[in-house]
């Protein structure tokens, strides 16, 4: 009793399946024998196609490929696609009809819509352009990959020489900054511009004192002057005398004086130098452009 009722329901679940299957057999043949519009395109390559394919708008599916056939125009050989459209769906004048292959689905042809208001007549031929073939995509995206990884693989050996060089460089750099930045060097430093500070401030001093010296001398001319305008004879002579020496005598000290202010202020240039970049007084100073 009980294996009747088993051989029931398997024979019960084959007859719903193939129900089901007779009913998507009947739809999908009622799609193709409904009343269609024919129109054709002409394609140099077919890219796979078969009779029986399907026919898209824009994704859609509208119709299917009824026939391929061989044909010659001006002396080439090229393939007219035969397809059959749903009755009156529209398709403007500028669409374009292109074979898309996909990975795993059979290819289709897919009509690109027009932008123009008038439509193709049944009987007319569809405007064809290139194939999406992704194969082909796929192909000439990893020729273009495979060309920079080799460029990349002929330029490392020189890139990778060029970063050790820089590196290299870099680490001597670093050494010969340790070396100058020690500690006996920084308290030479530290002493050498202690004493430029001292022989500054002396040049200072000195340069106060010859300016009072400058002053004094000054006066004793205006009263040698005096003198003179009021003694005669040896006395205005020997005045005149000391009056010349005077003269030379002050005509000397400000080119003294001058000499040495010059080189106070290269004293305090020379010490602000040191003060900016210590590295000056072990490598020299750099000539300017």
């Amino acid at each position: 009793m009980k294996n009747d009722k088993r051989n029931y329901i398997v024979v019960g679940s084959f007859v719903i399946a193939m129900v089901t299957a007779l009913t998507v057999w009947i739809t999908l043949l009622s799609d193709r024998t409904g009343p269609t519009d024919t129109y054709y395109v002409v394609y140099e390559n077919v890219a796979q196609l078969k009779s029986g394919g399907q026919l898209q708008y824009e994704g859609y599916a509208v119709g299917f490929i009824h026939t391929i056939e061989p044909q010659q125009r001006d002396g080439e050989l090229v393939f007219r696609v035969t397809v059959h459209v749903k009755r009156d769906w529209p398709i403007p004048v500028d669409s374009q009809a292109a074979i898309v292959t996909g990975i795993f689905e059979a290819a289709v042809i897919d009509i690109a819509g027009g932008s123009k208001s008038e439509l193709l007549v049944p009987g007319s031929e569809i405007s064809s352009r290139e194939s999406g073939d992704l194969f082909a995509l796929a192909n000439e995206a990893a020729a273009k990959i495979g060309g920079i990884l080799d460029d990349i693989a002929e330029r490392a050996p020189v890139m990778l020489e060029n970063v050790e060089t820089v590196s290299t460089d870099l680490r001597l750099a670093m050494e010969q900054i340790n070396d100058l930045l020690d500690r006996e060097n920084v308290g030479r430093i530290d002493r050498i511009l202690t004493n430029v500070e001292g022989a500054t401030g002396d040049l200072n001093q000195l340069l106060d004192a010859l300016r009072d010296a400058g002053e004094n001398v000054n006066e004793l001319v205006k009263n040698l002057d005096r003198l003179l305008d009021e003694e005669d004879g040896d006395l205005s002579e020997a005045i005149d005398d000391v009056r010349h020496t005077t003269a030379a005598l002050a005509s000397h000290i400000d080119a003294i004086t001058a000499n040495l202010e010059d080189a106070t202020r290269n004293a305090n240039e020379f010490s602000k130098q040191i003060r900016e970049n210590p590295g000056v007084l072990l490598r020299g100073r750099e000539t300017g452009e």
